[in-house]
């Protein structure tokens, strides 16, 4: 596998549509197989930590994120999964995917700045090293940053008002709200957004990035499948993203 195989599997990764649950898809079997006692009861969903989650009490909410999340798992089994294993960790391959290769593509796409891309960097290194912990906790907020940093590239307002002491405007953090924007979802797709919203923050969902924020991720969380999601998050940016800088 050369540089321009390994460039076309990549793009094709961060471009096909069997990678990401397709929103209306979700909604459609959502409404249609919904159990009785998410109509009419009254649910609590809680947390492994024993907190009760946000949006757990609504019923009809609530089975929508089980069948999203639903979908994504049987996209990480069906495909991601097994694609990242055969481009990475195939044995009867000889030109694996490697960190240099992987490199060598974010650098290509113009999206990530020299600075971020050389913390990207450690976090890649540590991906194929199969530290996940490590590699999970440079990878997740470097997305958030490249994220916002596309999106205001692409003339989006990304600036903050901060009022808890003086007047004063800040570089936003990326959240639901962002997310949930007409802004975001028309740059990017509603799909797409819907899917980083999802692994980074649901609080029915993986919520990794507040997970990884707070410290409340555990070693088991940081694992071969979360990280795989990581950069496939990055891919998709990084594939169907083309910023055009102002003249």
């Amino acid at each position: 596998m050369n540089q321009e195989d390994v460039n076309k599997s990549l793009f094709i990764i961060g471009t096909h549509p069997f990678f990401y649950p397709k929103l209306k898809e979700v909604e459609q079997q959502s409404k249609k197989d919904m159990p009785i006692s998410h109509i009419l009861a009254t649910l609590t969903t809680v947390a492994d930590t024993g907190h009760i989650v946000s949006g757990g009490s609504l019923g009809e909410y609530s089975w929508f994120m089980q069948m999203y999340s639903l979908h994504q798992g049987l996209i990480m089994n069906m495909y991601l999964d097994r694609i990242f294993w055969q481009l990475m960790k195939n044995k009867t391959s000889k030109n694996k995917l490697t960190f240099k290769k992987l490199k060598t593509y974010f650098q290509s796409r113009d999206v990530v700045n020299p600075e971020q891309m050389n913390i990207i960097d450690n976090g890649l290194k540590q991906y194929f090293k199969d530290d996940y912990i490590s590699a999970l906790h440079i990878l997740v907020p470097q997305f958030e940053a490249l994220f916002l940093s596309v999106a205001q590239r692409c003339s989006i307002d990304t600036v903050a008002i901060d009022k808890k002491r003086d007047l004063a405007t800040r570089t936003a953090i990326l959240s639901e709200y962002h997310l949930d924007s007409e802004e975001f979802k028309q740059t990017f797709g509603e799909d797409f957004c819907r899917q980083v919203k999802f692994i980074l923050f649901e609080p029915l969902g993986y919520k990794l990035r507040h997970k990884i924020a707070h410290g409340e991720i555990t070693s088991e969380e940081c694992n071969y499948r979360n990280a795989n999601l990581i950069v496939y998050l990055y891919l998709v940016l990084l594939a169907r993203v083309h910023v055009k800088d102002k003249e």
